[in-house]
């Protein structure tokens, strides 16, 4: 009798081979993640019109024809409070020499972006995106999302998160 499960015994531990290496496969491909709809460097700004903090209508694409720095936030977000003080530096120092316009673009209602403006010390224009109308122009998905565009209208850089004065510097070399 031993005789026989011995022969058994090598079709035994394949058996149990196969089951552990098969568990370790998934059951289904994993899906591919969807693309976000962010503008690629080389793209065209895309235009939008939203109300400016003090309620006055404002358009993007009435800008062309000189570089442009959209910062989109939202109150609460702390690496987008860290942004505030490198983005009025580089607005205070190229607006005049460079014709530089930074935008703040701002998720929330009319009265919390205002606030929060006012509370940060904001210098640089800031429009309200309540219904996420630019958000969702631009494919942002996370914040801070920086959008750089030159002259022409065309992005150059899209970064992710806190910038330094620094690392503005270097986007706005690209833009000039």
């Amino acid at each position: 009798m031993t005789e026989r499960m011995n022969r058994f015994v090598p079709v035994i531990v394949l058996l149990i081979l196969v089951c552990l290496v098969s568990a370790c496969l998934p059951a289904e491909p994993e899906p591919t993640p969807t693309p976000t709809p962010t503008p690629t460097p080389g793209e065209m700004q895309k235009d939008f019109t939203l109300q400016t903090v003090e309620g006055e209508s404002f358009t993007l694409g009435d800008h062309l024809g000189r570089p442009i720095v959209v910062s989109f936030f939202r109150p609460g977000c702390r690496p987008c409070q860290r942004q505030i003080a490198p983005l009025n530096a580089i607005y205070a120092e190229y607006q005049d020499t460079q014709n530089l316009l930074v935008l703040g673009v701002g998720a929330g209602t009319p009265a919390v972006i205002a606030a929060y403006v006012d509370n940060n010390d904001i210098t640089y224009p800031v429009v309200v995106d309540s219904a996420w109308v630019a958000s969702n122009l631009y494919g942002v998905s996370a914040i801070p999302r920086t959008f750089f565009i030159n002259w022409q209208g065309e992005i150059v850089r899209s970064p992710l998160g806190f910038l330094s004065e620094a690392e503005l510097e270097s986007y706005l070399a690209m833009i000039w």
